[in-house]
């Protein structure tokens, strides 16, 4: 019992244990023939590195004023995360208000940005926010720009999805709230283990203008 309380402590926010997450904890555990909790060695250290993310990501929005933002990025965010439908049907595409504001899917291999190569960042097509470099791009075979890594973590926010019968976490931009894609622990290995999976209709990719001729 003590590990499981442990686990509780480590993984959630202090008072702010859910349903959904005790469930989680306790299919981290099952009892032996005395009755007592063990840990299953089946747990994949990936899938807890993930909830352990989402869990640290709402508690940095309980206190994201005290993260040494200014007032004028916690204004603007806010902002951004408020504005109504028009506002972002004026400035997105239609594509890319159903992605990003909608949380669709662009078609497998259909994204403009799923064979690109070059160097540079790619940044949030909604409102600009940097969220991946090149180096961190790898290809997947998904049929989608794949990442190991954001170029910040605190530039992305992670939640727990469970549409369509499923179980993912979903990547949102934290600057304006937009719909990127998902994350999974299929990814490389030898770097992060994860794979940041995009929409490319959700960046907006900005070359590496250095070394260029003038």
């Amino acid at each position: 019992m003590m590990g499981l309380l442990h686990t509780i402590n480590v993984y959630l926010p202090a008072g702010n244990i859910s349903r959904k997450a005790i469930v989680f904890i306790y299919e981290m555990f099952y009892k032996d023939e005395e009755g007592n909790l063990l840990a299953q060695t089946r747990t994949n250290r990936y899938d807890i590195d993930i909830r352990k993310a989402i869990t640290i990501e709402q508690n940095n929005r309980a206190h994201s004023d005290q993260k040494g933002n200014t007032m004028s990025e916690i204004q603007n965010q806010n902002d951004l995360h408020n504005q109504p439908d028009s506002y972002w049907k004026e400035r997105l595409t239609p594509e890319q208000y159903k992605i990003m504001r909608k949380k669709g899917t662009e078609p497998a291999f259909s994204g403009a940005l799923y064979h690109n190569h070059d160097q540079g960042i790619y940044a949030c097509a909604a409102c600009g926010q940097q969220l991946f470099s090149s180096d961190a791009k790898f290809e997947s075979g998904s049929g989608w720009p794949s990442f190991d890594q954001p170029i910040n973590r605190e530039h992305v926010e992670l939640h727990e999805d469970n549409s369509f019968f499923m179980r993912r976490t979903e990547i949102t931009c934290k600057n304006c709230g937009a719909h990127l894609g998902h994350v999974f622990n299929d990814g490389p290995r030898e770097t992060t283990g994860l794979r940041y999976c995009i929409n490319s209709v959700s960046l907006d990719f900005k070359k590496d203008q250095s070394g260029q001729p003038e």
